[in-house]
């Protein structure tokens, strides 16, 4: 699945076949269907294999006794740098052309998202209760706000051809978020 993952990253998922695969991975077309019946599977298998990692890393940060500002910040941290590492991984989430047009890849996309949307809610909502957060804020309306913004990161990144550092310019916004979110009279 990686050599799947370079060739979405080289030349973007419409260049993904079975055939460019097969000539990657050096094994015949055949021996590519004994595994997977489609590209569509393959592309399955691919965000299952994402979604794992991505949700485990945000529980265990989320999972940590300390003060939620700093759980976001490691959660943007670690997305940026994966979406840095692994460009093909933004590529593939965010390829509204492909996924929108095919009903699995959509429900599975969609769970993905709502999933991690979730896990940054109730960082929000854990932040608001304690205090770290103003009262007044949305804690479901923020954390898409959150999500949404990462997403705008990435995307002009990507349509920069990868010209700054994805997480340093994430940290520049974290910081203006905090100043969106954050209670000023909290005390740690």
């Amino acid at each position: 699945m990686q050599e799947a993952v370079e060739i979405i990253s080289e030349k973007g998922l419409n260049a993904l076949t079975m055939s460019t695969l097969s000539a990657k991975v050096g094994v015949t077309e055949g021996a590519l269907y004994r595994h997977f019946s489609s590209k569509n599977e393959l592309i399955m298998d691919i965000l299952n294999d994402i979604f794992l990692e991505t949700t485990s890393q945000i529980s265990e940060v989320n999972s940590r006794k300390q003060p939620n500002v700093a759980k976001l910040q490691k959660i943007m941290e670690n997305q940026l740098f994966l979406f840095k590492q692994r460009p093909a991984i933004a590529n593939l989430l965010f390829a509204e052309e492909y996924f929108l047009t095919n009903h699995d890849i959509k429900i599975l996309i969609y769970s993905i998202i709502n999933t991690i949307q979730l896990y940054i809610q109730e960082i929000f909502e854990n932040g608001k209760n304690n205090g770290e957060f103003k009262q007044n804020l949305n804690p479901r309306h923020i954390s898409l706000m959150f999500l949404g913004t990462i997403r705008m990161l990435v995307m002009n990144w990507k349509l920069s051809d990868y010209q700054w550092d994805l997480p340093a310019q994430g940290k520049v916004f974290y910081h203006s978020f905090l100043e969106i979110i954050e209670e000023k009279n909290f005390n740690q």
